[in-house]
């Protein structure tokens, strides 16, 4: 039954594609700070939002727009699936990389869509993600919701707009600044993130990292490192470790990351014990960066997993 879903939903998306590109009207060019330009029909609208992405709305649709560096070693599915976990709105849906149909895109030689279904406050209804390759190293990540029905009307307009993107020929997306450890490890410190010392902080979280190599891959020894931080940088020597405030989170570096969160005198660190890898395990402990604001770093917490992430 799986495989006769997956083969109708591959139908679904060859019909959409590109045999209707030329016949939608797109009179209107939108250009990033970056160079990149699109064209968009005249009756649409665009906005950028708080978190400075640009939006192309119409009645029924709203597609956003990021962009991001591009490897051509990676497969244009990880870009997909990267944008899935970043943008779902439903934590329990589950990504599958059976349901991205690569293809060309009018002169794009090779780009990749996904197209599953949602859901938001009980409804669902259908999303798109796409990746598109615009040169060898800037990759544009496009995602489209209905606004209206369940189910995206427009897609023939949608990659109409997606297939008129363009760059400028120069470096669009500038190499995120990271932080490499001695031990090969390295850590995205982005715009946000600074280091001094052993201290990673963005102001409001300062987080140190503590590395220990893996003696028996049979054994997940996690909890007993993660244990044995929490008394080495406990403030109150009389706080107790309690098991029960373990909790299992899902980083992109480890889905089966432990989370520890216990209650100081003063403010409330968050230990997070993950394996980036089979040879090590990393505890990151976070902090708030004033010492006072005592739910700086749980009101702030997918800060530090986004943070976290990126450790590789």
């Amino acid at each position: 039954m799986r495989q006769i879903q997956h083969l109708i939903t591959m139908c679904m998306i060859l019909l959409l594609t590109i045999p209707v590109l030329a016949q939608v009207d797109l009179d209107e060019t939108y250009e990033w700070d970056n160079g990149i330009t699109m064209n968009y029909p005249d009756d649409w609208d665009t906005f950028v939002d708080d978190n400075d992405i640009s939006h192309f709305v119409s009645d029924d649709t709203d597609i956003f727009i990021i962009f991001d560096s591009y490897d051509a070693d990676d497969g244009l599915a990880e870009y997909i699936e990267d944008a899935f976990d970043d943008y779902k709105f439903e934590t329990s849906t589950r990504f599958d990389d059976d349901d991205v149909f690569i293809d060309e895109l009018e002169d794009f030689d090779e780009t990749a869509s996904y197209y599953y279904t949602e859901e938001l406050g009980g409804d669902e209804f259908q999303r798109a993600i796409f990746a598109i390759p615009l040169d060898d190293e800037t990759i544009a990540i496009a995602i489209a919701v209905p606004l209206q029905d369940d189910e995206l009307e427009e897609l023939d307009t949608v990659l109409a707009m997606l297939a008129t993107l363009t760059g400028t020929g120069e470096s669009i997306v500038e190499d995120d600044i990271s932080y490499e450890w001695d031990n090969g490890y390295e850590i995205t410190l982005g715009d946000d993130w600074q280091v001094d010392g052993e201290i990673f902080s963005n102001g409001t979280i300062d987080v140190r990292f503590y590395f220990f190599e893996i003696e028996d891959d049979r054994t997940d020894t996690r909890a007993r490192y993660l244990r044995e931080i929490f008394a080495e940088t406990r403030d109150d020597s009389s706080l107790s470790y309690d098991e029960d405030q373990l909790v299992f989170v899902e980083l992109e570096n480890d889905e089966n990351a432990l989370e520890y969160d216990y209650a100081d005198t003063d403010y409330t660190p968050v230990l997070v014990a993950f394996s980036p890898d089979d040879e090590h395990i990393v505890i990151a402990l976070g902090i708030p960066s004033d010492g006072e604001n005592g739910n700086a770093v749980l009101n702030n917490i997918e800060d530090m997993y986004l943070f976290v992430e990126t450790l590789e």
